[in-house]
Order: structure tokens, then sequence, then C-alpha cells
């Protein structure tokens, strides 16, 4: 298959499967193909030249949670899917119901998404990969699979940086963590490597490394500075925890290391966050400059951009006028004086809970205005919001980001079946 035109050079005949085929799937950038059937078997394959090589699927990875292999509980599979970085797949099945009690479980239960971690794929068979990082840390794990999940992630996280589509790096971040559980310091390499190659040879995570990131972050990508923000705050800073046998080797130096790199990463972040958000308040100044250079324009005109939130980056501005920069008080200015002149662009924000005002006062939560309840007593309602946008979010934000991380942990972390 040609890659660049989707066209098919080449048919081949290939039986692999007994019975009807029922998915296939495209993996690693053309590299890889999936294939699954109704004899309940999934296969994979490596494409080399324009030919299909059979290749073994790699076995439950150390760190991550893999399905078992338990045929008597399905009877055939009806298709698959790979993530978007190709490190895992999921296999929708059908339940054997033979096996399933007719009464509570064959009514409900039709079929089973199994979910497999394929990061750790063999993509080139041929060639000697050397690995820069002692494996002497890493006592029990493969070197193999650990080579190719570095590989495979790198190659992920650098698709996920140049590409132009949804930055769905769910993925990524699920095997990261997951590793970072076991074998932190080769979760550490990985990223180390990762950032070298935005940052260069002079990455390194220590406080004089602050000095170099404030030049160079405005030269990337703001999509590369979402994925350095998504990865730090979810990866990175999430559940950083020593485990008691490294305290215990030296309480005083280790914990100081640690909160200094900690440190190093959440500074590292802040500044990702806050030219984000430089180049969003720029964006919105400007479409407003834009749209209202021509007076009888209306905001409510069918697919007109409003830019609902620029009282909110206004106001962010005068909090913060010593560290924002010349280009948007000047924005800030001009759009200022064209205010006056149109009084309907007046925009407030309202409580979800009660549609009190919310004034703005932070970039990270809002408090609403509040209102009395049948004791007389003000009551108010804290809300959450973006820190880059500055926007208020919507109420069931956090419960359903609670539910989704909920959701995740239990996929990856306890059980990899989950029953459709």
């Amino acid at each position: 298959m040609n890659m660049t035109s989707h066209e098919f050079e080449i048919i081949g005949c290939y039986s692999a499967h007994d019975h009807i085929v029922t998915g296939l799937a495209w993996a690693f950038d053309g590299l890889c193909l999936y294939s699954c059937s109704q004899d309940n078997s999934m296969k994979a394959w490596n494409l080399v030249g324009k030919a299909l090589r059979e290749i073994h699927i790699p076995s439950n990875t150390p760190g991550l949670n893999s399905s078992p292999d338990v045929p008597y509980v399905y009877d055939s599979c009806f298709g698959l899917a790979v993530s978007h970085g190709s490190l895992a797949i999921a296999v929708a099945r059908r339940f054997d119901s033979d096996l399933l009690n007719p009464m509570y479980q064959e009514r409900t239960q039709k079929a089973a998404i199994e979910f497999l971690w394929i990061g750790g794929q063999q993509l080139d068979t041929s060639s000697n990969i050397c690995f820069d990082i002692d494996f002497g840390s890493f006592p029990g794990f493969p070197e193999v699979e650990l080579i190719w999940w570095e590989k495979n992630i790198l190659w992920s996280l650098s698709l996920c940086g140049s590409f132009s589509g949804l930055l769905n790096i769910w993925d990524i971040v699920a095997a990261l963590v997951s590793f970072k559980q076991s074998i932190p310091n080769y979760v550490e390499h990985i990223l180390q490597k990762w950032l070298t190659s935005y940052f260069g040879s002079n990455f390194g995570i220590c406080t004089t490394f602050l000095s170099t990131a404030f030049k160079i972050l405005p030269t990337l990508s703001t999509r590369k500075l979402h994925l350095i923000n998504v990865i730090i705050r979810h990866v990175v800073l999430k559940n950083d925890e020593v485990s008691e046998s490294r305290k215990h080797q030296d309480l005083e130096r280790f914990s100081s290391a640690i909160e200094e790199r900690t440190n190093v990463w959440k500074e590292l972040q802040l500044c990702c966050e806050n030219e984000l958000r430089r180049r969003l308040v720029g964006l919105y100044f400007s479409a407003i400059l834009d749209l209202l250079s021509d007076v009888p324009t209306n905001f409510c005109d069918v697919g007109c951009w409003r830019p609902d939130e620029w009282p909110q980056l206004e106001h962010y501005i005068s909090l913060h006028e010593k560290i924002v920069e010349d280009d948007l008080k000047f924005l800030a200015a001009k759009v200022g004086k064209i205010k006056k002149r149109r009084e309907s662009f007046e925009y407030e924000e309202h409580c979800s809970f009660c549609s009190a005002i919310v004034p703005f006062e932070s970039i990270e939560y809002a408090i609403c205005s509040g209102v009395k309840n049948v004791n007389g007593v003000d009551q108010t309602h804290k809300l959450h919001r973006c820190s880059v946008s500055m926007q208020l979010c919507p109420a069931k934000y956090s419960c359903l980001q609670e539910i989704f991380l909920t959701m995740l942990s239990l996929m990856w972390d306890t059980s990899t079946k989950i029953t459709a």
C-alpha cells in the first residue's frame, strides 16, 4: 500500500485466518497492519517493501496491564481499532452465548472490548538498535521491549507535535504513567530525549535550564506548547510520590533533589501556560479589531466567531501589567477605545448554579457574587476557570473530569476488559 496516496500498489493473498476477516487497522504510520477474524484470532503484520510479513504481537509489558488470552470466553472478533498514538489496540469480541447465564448475562452482555498494549511492537527485526541507558537500573524488564517502547513513544510524541488534528494522547499519557509507577527513571529518560528535540542539547532538569526555556518557548508551535503542558501536568506532576524504600536511603538529600526537579517542571509548565495565554490574548484582541474594522459588522452573524471572553482577557492585562508584553498592551488599548463606541460588546459571565454575575479575580478559579437563600444568607459558588482562555468551565466539568480519570484508572490499572 502506498501510504502517501492511500492506494494499493499490489495485492497479495495470505491464509492466516480460518474464517472471515472482520477488521484491519494500520499502525505506526503504515509500518504495521493488524487483522482480526471470526476465528477469534488477531494477527500482526510488518510491511516490508511491498509484502506483509507476520510478526508476533507484544506480550504483557512490565508495568502495564494487558488482557489475558481467554478464548473460551469469546466466540469471534467483530473488529479492531488502533489508538491515535499506535500504543494500544481495542478489539471488539462477541461472547460465547453457550457460556453465559441465559437469565442474567446473555440478555445484557452482547460483546466485550479487549484492550491490548502494542507500544512494544518490534517494527524492524533485522536491525540492531543500541540503547543509551543502563539496563542494570531496570532488572527483570525485557531489553527489547523497553527499546521499542522508547522508540514508539518518541515517534508518537513527534507525530502529535506536528500533526494538525485533535491532540489525542490518552494512550501516551496512560503508558507513561504506568511505566512511571515501576521504572520512573525510564520515563524521565524518554521525556528528556523528547524535550531535547525541542530545546536542543541544553535541555536538563535544572534551574539553569529555565533561562534557556524562556528564549526557546516563544519559537515553539502552539501545539507543541500544549503537548508539553499536558505531559507535565498529567505525567510528571501526577501522583509524584517517592517510594518508602528510596526515602530511607537518604531522606534529606533525596527529598531536596526531588523537590528541586519538581519545581523546575512546575516552572516549565507555568512558562508554557504563560506563552499560550499570551498568544490567546493576542489572537482574541486581533480578531476583535478585525471584526470591528467594518462598523456594521454584527457579531451575531451566522459563521462569525464571537470572542466572548475578551473582557476577562482585558482584565487579566490590567492585573498583570508588569509582566505583559508591550504588543498586548497596545492591542488592549485599541480594543478599549472601540469598546466605548460599541456597548453591545459588553459581556458578563454568569454562575451556572444561581445565575449571579461572576467577577474576574483569578485565572484558575472564579467565585460568583452570590444570591440570598431562604435564610437571608449570601450563598456563593466556586467555579473552575480555564487557566489559558480564562473562560468559565461548564458546571459539570469537575464531575465529568473526575469520572473520566476514574474510568482511565480502572481501564489501565485494574482491569483492561470492559463489557459493552
